[in-house]
Order: structure tokens, then sequence, then C-alpha cells
């Protein structure tokens, strides 16, 4: 069985694949291994990834980027405000900008079915880490705990995951404790 991740960012989006042998990053239409995160409106098309990167600079008003930093964010939040100031492109408040961290989390599942996937769960992107790491680990301690901490210094944010291994049944790795935290940036 195979495993596909999605490492959706301010700036670029990954898409890699675990198999049995390792995690391989799947190549995009230009053989590069990052989508720019960017959408481009023209008046009877729209323009995504490479194609609305290009065409951001010919249409910046039509052009949505630099978005993920937003999410989450209160709309009378003054920094919120700043930061919309130097956007090209207009955003204006509405019932979409009540909190929407579960609302967000569901509509990457939706999305995802939509696409054919079955996505069985969503992980900030330094649990994901931990995970990967736990699972290649051959050397984990049995009776101790070994404390490792992730930290995924980001265009937008930062976040934190300090996690506990040890070894578990039939040598299988035990994520024994999971801290995580993600801090906001400008």
């Amino acid at each position: 069985m195979s495993v596909v991740g999605f490492d959706i960012g301010n700036e670029n989006c990954i898409v890699a694949v675990a198999r049995q042998r390792g995690i391989d990053v799947v190549l995009n239409e230009e053989s590069k291994r990052e989508t720019p995160a960017v959408v481009c409106f023209g008046e009877k098309q729209r323009f995504i990834g490479t194609a609305g990167a290009a065409s951001l600079m010919m249409n910046p008003k039509n052009s949505v980027s630099q978005i993920k930093r937003l999410i989450g964010r209160k709309f009378s939040d003054p920094e919120l405000q700043r930061d919309l100031q130097s956007l090209p492109f207009t955003v204006t408040e509405g019932l979409e900008w009540l909190p929407v961290d579960t609302r967000e989390r569901r509509a990457v599942m939706e999305a995802a079915a939509i696409a054919g996937l079955h996505p069985l769960r969503l992980f900030h992107e330094t649990t994901a880490a931990a995970l990967a790491y736990g699972i290649y680990k051959t050397d984990l301690p049995e009776n101790d705990q070994l404390n490792v901490a992730f930290v995924d210094v980001g265009h937008a944010d930062m976040q934190v995951c300090i996690a506990g291994f040890k070894k578990g049944a039939a040598g299988r790795f035990c994520l024994t404790g999971l801290i995580h935290h993600l801090v906001g940036g400008t």
C-alpha cells in the first residue's frame, strides 16, 4: 500500500508518495518537485501552479497567492489588516472569515475525495516528519524514550513538534508522546 502526502505551503506545494522502500517526491508537469501555490483568474480561464505564477506579473489583481498565512486569523486583527494592504488582490470580510481550522480540514478531506483519493487523516507537517522518522528508525530504545524535536521554519509560520519514540511490539516503533505547537508568523 502506498501513502500520498501533500504539503501545501504559502509559496509552493509538494506531493510525495511513501512506498515500501522510501519516500519519492512526485514531479509536476514541468518535471519540478515544487509547484507554486498560485491561482490566476483570466476572463475565460484560470491558471494554476507554474502557469499561474507566470501570469501573476501581468494580472496581479486577479491572482491569488500568499494566503496560507492568512487562514484562521480574525479579519479584525490589526496584523492581518497590515498584511492585506500589501496584497495586490482584494480581500473582503464575510462568513468565510470565521475561524476555519475545522472547516479547512473538512474541505481538504472533501477535495481529496472528489479527486478520487481516500484520505485517512490530515497531519501537520512536523507530525508527518515525526512519523516518517519513526518508521525508518531501527535503533530505538526498548525501555527508555527517545525525545526528538522537529522544527519547521517556513515562509509564513513556524511549527515545533516534540515526539517521544521507543521500540514497540515486533520491532515497530511507538510514538509515545507528541507535543505540537504552531507559531504564526508575519
